[in-house]
């Protein structure tokens, strides 16, 4: 069966440029709201990061390449 489609409606210039600024300032708000989530999630993740490393600092990664000294004993 053959679905009946209305005739599109000709739109005067003005109203066509109308259509496509309400359209670009749509996708722009999604755009910016996208933006601000990230930027938000970005700065959560950080503050968690940070936190953890300073409750759990890094142990010094052993120098690679160099052998140690013998008798030689490194103060802890």
């Amino acid at each position: 069966m053959t679905t009946v489609t209305e005739p599109r409606k000709t739109l005067s210039t003005g109203e066509r440029q109308r259509q496509i600024e309400e359209s670009v300032s749509r996708a722009m708000a999604v755009y910016k709201r996208e933006g601000d989530a990230v930027r938000a999630n970005t700065e959560r993740l950080r503050a968690l990061r940070e936190a953890h490393e300073a409750a759990n600092p890094a142990l010094p990664l052993p120098r690679k390449g160099r052998k140690p000294v013998k008798g030689l004993q490194l103060a802890e």
